[in-house]
């Protein structure tokens, strides 16, 4: 299906097998659709043809993305590119799965689907659903999955809780690069075969909102949970950041989990730790004891030693100097020689210094 099919005219209903269905377009009918074998999702590219925005996408965002009450829903597409997106949508409604769900190309594309009820009255008696026969993305993982079903928000506005209407049912889980979203009244994951695993995994370790289920809870034994009801006496992965935790469905009745696994992205890689080079022979080491005590005292006493004698040698130098009984000092003077010593008080005394090097100096 490589153009919108219900652009002009909804179709009442429409129903596809084949071997390979590819769903290269966006597609609203007025009940059910069906889809029986793999259905692959792309765009218009696989048909070499330019790639374009899906028609449904602006008119019913608003189905995928909303707040109630603490849940929050959203729509993740590559790129920030709303052409990679593929809308199905269902009016007085369902939509099914009969086969694996798959992306042309990996972690490519985006599929949202609702499954949308008139009316409150329509969707007590005629309640909207969505049903994955099969697991999604075990193939070709899509870049995020978004289902909801819900009533019309002419009647119902997305924030109330009187949008928590019908169901959703999944065979083996998903996979997908990033998000997961599922909104329902409840929703039922079955293994492929009875006691196995069902397994919701997204690659993106950063995905804001990993594996999203906004449902509606009840209690049991005085606990409250989330209506994620086991179909098979499964076990549950969860690779992702998940709501379930906040209120897992866990216990012994037919339809809850064993203590689920609840484990980080795939994609998520631990930060390295740092570690000290390893020294073989450290060249100082010293440990709190009594003899290492004595030894640094020791090593600090000697250097104090040193250092003082460098001060009085230094301080001997400087005390060095030649003294006469009276001051002395060279002067300039037209009245006495230039090499003359002057006193303070004006007398001249004359110094000669001998063959071993002593000086003598004597009066004028």
């Amino acid at each position: 299906m490589g153009d919108s099919i219900g652009l002009i005219a909804r179709l009442n209903s429409i129903e596809i097998t084949g071997r390979s269905i590819y769903v290269l377009a966006d597609i609203l009918t007025a009940t059910s659709q069906t889809y029986t074998g793999n259905i692959f999702i792309g765009d218009a590219t696989y048909l070499n043809k330019p790639r374009t925005l899906g028609f449904l996408f602006n008119g019913y965002r608003e189905y995928f993305e909303y707040q109630r009450g603490a849940l929050v829903s959203s729509i993740d597409y590559l790129n920030t590119n709303p052409m990679y997106i593929r809308t199905l949508i269902s009016e007085y409604p369902s939509v099914v799965f009969n086969g694996s769900v798959n992306d042309v190309i990996v972690n490519t594309h985006t599929l949202l689907v609702a499954a949308i009820a008139p009316s409150i009255a329509s969707a007590a008696s005629s309640p909207p659903a969505i049903v994955y026969g099969e697991p999604v993305g075990a193939i070709a993982p899509l870049y995020s999955v978004n289902s909801q079903t819900a009533i019309n928000h002419s009647a119902v506005p997305a924030s109330s809780n009187s949008q928590y209407v019908g169901s959703i049912s999944i065979v083996g889980g998903a996979a997908t690069y990033s998000s997961q979203i599922y909104g329902a009244a409840s929703m039922t994951a079955s293994a492929a075969t009875s006691g196995g695993v069902v397994t919701f995994s997204v690659w993106d370790p950063v995905a804001a909102q990993a594996v999203n289920f906004i449902l509606p809870t009840h209690t049991s034994n005085g606990e409250v949970q989330l209506n994620l009801y086991n179909g098979n006496s499964a076990s549950l992965a969860i690779y992702g950041s998940s709501n379930y935790a906040n209120n897992s469905n866990t216990g012994s009745a037919s339809n809850q989990w064993s203590a689920p696994t609840l484990a980080n992205a795939l994609g998520y890689v631990a930060p390295e730790t740092y570690q000290a080079p390893y020294q073989a022979s450290p060249s100082i080491a010293f440990t709190p004891s009594i003899v290492d005590a004595g030894s640094l005292r020791e090593v600090i006493d000697f250097h104090a030693d040193q250092v003082q004698m460098t001060a009085n040698e230094r301080a001997l130098i400087a005390a060095v100097s030649v003294s006469a009984p009276v001051r002395a000092e060279i002067v300039r003077s037209r009245s006495v020689a230039a090499n003359a010593l002057v006193s303070k008080d004006g007398v001249d005394a004359v110094c000669t210094v001998d063959s071993n090097g002593d000086m003598n100096c004597g009066d004028n």
